[in-house]
Parts: structure tokens; sequence; C-alpha cells
């Protein structure tokens, strides 16, 4: 659900022309995004074996200070054919990751309340 918020928030920044809808959308954003990271990490915390525990966050920061965004490239390109087109692009990737995730794990709960 927190994908399909997030991708709300992403749907809505290319459509606004004011400061306070800018604002809206990227409040929708950050409350979809914000949902889904503790989760995640958790989960991911939880998956990974003891003997590796904080080893897969230091490896992101890692990442994060020696190369550039990767992301960074793949805006700038679809920024140039629309303003919008990174906004739309990574709100339909989210909306459908968000709609596949639900799928799956509606699927799950049923399987456990059986």
């Amino acid at each position: 659900m927190s994908l399909i918020v997030a991708g709300a928030g992403l749907l809505m920044l290319p459509y606004v022309s004011s400061k306070a809808g800018i604002l809206a959308g990227l409040a929708v954003l950050a409350i979809g995004s914000g949902i889904n990271r503790a989760p995640t990490l958790g989960l991911l915390s939880i998956l990974t074996p003891p003997n590796e525990q904080g080893a897969m966050q230091r490896r992101r920061a890692e990442r994060r200070q020696s190369r550039p965004n990767p992301r960074a490239g793949f805006c700038g390109q679809y920024f140039d054919v629309s303003r919008g087109a990174p906004y739309l692009i990574c709100a339909g990737i989210a909306v459908v990751a968000g709609s596949f995730a639900w799928a799956k794990l509606s699927r799950a709960a049923v399987k456990t309340e059986a």
C-alpha cells in the first residue's frame, strides 16, 4: 500500500503549478516512502544472517559515497523528453510494484488463515 501512496505523490508532481501543490505532492510521497522504509529495513535485517548484520547498511553507505547516483542519469535522460516524464515513469513503477506486493501478500495471508 505504501508504494501506491508514494506513486500517487509522484503522479501529482508533474501536474501541480503552485508551491502548495508541490508541497502536498511531496508530503504524499514522503508519507508513502516513510511507511515503507522501516518495515523493509526490518525485514532485511531479519533475513540477513547474524554474521552479516550491519554490513548491508555499511555497503550501502559506501556505495553512495564512492559513485554518483545511478538514478540521476535515468531522470536526466527522461527529463529531456518531458519535465514530468521521470515522475510519471517512477509513479508507474511504484504502483505496479505496490500492486504486485499487495497481491502476493494477500495470497500469503489467505494461506496463513487456512
